[in-house]
């Protein structure tokens, strides 16, 4: 990782977290994050009357929020 990528993920409060590839234990904590975020873009979506295509935007929000 870059020194700029360090810096800015400092500056900006950005926790960086890393995994070990194919490993059944981390598969299972990314794959439960996804879950939490799909669940909370569609709960967000669902809960405005958003339609379809806006979704992604909700899935975007929510990695932000």
């Amino acid at each position: 990782m870059s020194k700029e990528v360090i810096q800015l993920c400092e500056q900006n409060g950005i926790a960086r977290q890393f995994t070990t590839m194919d490993t059944p234990h981390q598969n299972v904590i990314v794959e439960c994050k996804k879950r939490t975020i799909l669940d909370k873009a569609r709960s967000m979506s669902l809960n405005n009357n958003a339609p379809l295509y806006l979704w992604t935007k909700a899935d975007n929000r929510t990695t932000t929020s």
